[in-house]
């Protein structure tokens, strides 16, 4: 049981041992990346701190280089033999631990570099001594442009690393095209406490005017129907934008948007040749069902004359000439009669394909992309000629 006890207890040692290592790890990480920062931004002595607390928090080679090149950098800005003192320290400590391959070519370039200065440290000068314990705060941020105010101070850019005093202290960061953060800090006495924020990207804004009863696209996605109650509001990027009506050609866009930007569109969609062509058969197929219907009253007009000649005859002879009446009345009733049916088949046949190629007037829209997708599901008409004929052929594409 003791045995057990002491396995247990060495266990829960190594797993509590891991954990810390663990948060070491990924806080020297933080402060590592704000030093990375500072360095680009030229604030070298920012960068030359943040790398030797990231270093102590995880003493690796790569670190212990950065640090000498911040040094070296701050040393040419301002000339302190200190800084010229560490970087030569630091450079020969990395070149022990990583004598080839990795940064050593660089690191001993550098030496070449500051050696003629090496002389003007006084060797009489002690180095420096052991850093006092500070109270600070880091605040870094992966946004570029990002800056950083700390209670009722001006804002600076990011990172922001400042002495300040125990207890809790107000945060704020904005960066152009994101939401402003705010954050409350507790500073620990002799501690720096680290803080990574991360701000949310401004959506764009898209208004579009356009005919009603458009349907509007996104990427491929249907986000809905003109008039919108408000704008679209897409991530900054490129976007395909498409409009799509019936019996119109069919828009469409490809939108470069940048955070928080607003854009305006007013497009205007043209009809379709098809739809010229739906509608003309339309209107004539209903010309001709009005035709047909002025060709039967006239065929029962004749068909009255045809009744009134019998009703004549059946009351006694009539004289030969409305026996020629009535031949013809009978020849123009069979001929409106006929002409009636004509128009009506005519008329239906119009209306009907005119009907048909009204309700298939769907544009499409294809989209060329880098990669293949599926093809979009779409009729086309297109019209057939051949010798005594004309017609029209349908072609579907799925």
């Amino acid at each position: 049981m003791k045995w057990r006890l002491v396995l247990l207890l060495l266990a829960l040692q190594s797993s509590v041992s891991a954990a810390e290592d663990a948060e070491k790890t990924a806080q020297a990480k933080v402060i590592f990346n704000s030093g990375a920062q500072a360095f680009t931004n030229a604030r070298f002595k920012d960068a030359a701190e943040l790398f030797d607390e990231a270093y102590k928090l995880a003493p690796l080679p790569p670190i212990l280089f950065s640090m000498a090149q911040a040094e070296r950098k701050q040393y040419f800005l301002d000339h302190d033999p200190q800084f010229l003192r560490r970087a030569l320290q630091h450079y020969r400590a990395y070149l022990a631990q990583v004598p080839t391959g990795g940064r050593s070519r660089e690191a001993t370039e550098a030496l070449a570099e500051l050696g003629p200065f090496e002389p003007r440290i006084d060797p009489t000068t002690p180095g420096a001594a052991p850093a006092k314990s500070r109270t600070r705060l880091l605040i870094s941020v992966q946004t570029s442009d990002a800056l950083v105010s700390l209670d009722a101070d001006p804002p600076v850019a990011a990172p922001l690393v400042h002495d300040v005093t125990p207890g809790k202290h107000r945060v704020r960061v904005t960066a152009e095209g994101h939401f402003p953060e705010e954050k409350d800090l507790v500073a620990v006495e002799g501690n720096l406490v680290s803080s990574e924020l991360t701000l949310r990207e401004r959506p764009a804004l898209v208004f579009i005017e356009v005919e009603p009863d458009t349907d509007i696209a996104v990427d491929g996605r249907r986000l809905g129907i003109s008039p919108l109650s408000g704008p679209l509001t897409l991530a900054a990027g490129t976007h395909f934008l498409a409009l799509i009506k019936n019996g119109r050609r069919a828009v469409s866009r490809t939108l470069t948007l940048s955070r928080g930007q607003e854009l305006r569109l007013v497009e205007t969609l043209q009809r379709t040749p098809q739809r010229y062509i739906s509608v003309g058969l339309l209107g004539t197929g209903a010309a001709s069902m009005v035709a047909g219907v002025v060709f039967t009253a006239m065929a029962l007009g004749e068909q009255g004359t045809l009744r009134e000649i019998a009703d004549e005859r059946a009351r006694g002879n009539i004289p030969s000439s409305r026996l020629a009446d009535y031949a013809s009345a009978l020849d123009a009733r069979d001929h409106l009669r006929t002409g009636a049916l004509v128009t009506y088949g005519v008329g239906a046949a119009l209306l009907l394909t005119g009907g048909f190629l009204y309700a298939i007037d769907r544009p499409v829209v294809e989209r060329v992309t880098s990669e293949p997708g599926p093809r979009p599901v779409g009729w086309s008409i297109a019209p057939a000629f051949s010798q005594g004929h004309i017609g029209a052929t349908v072609v579907g594409s799925f």
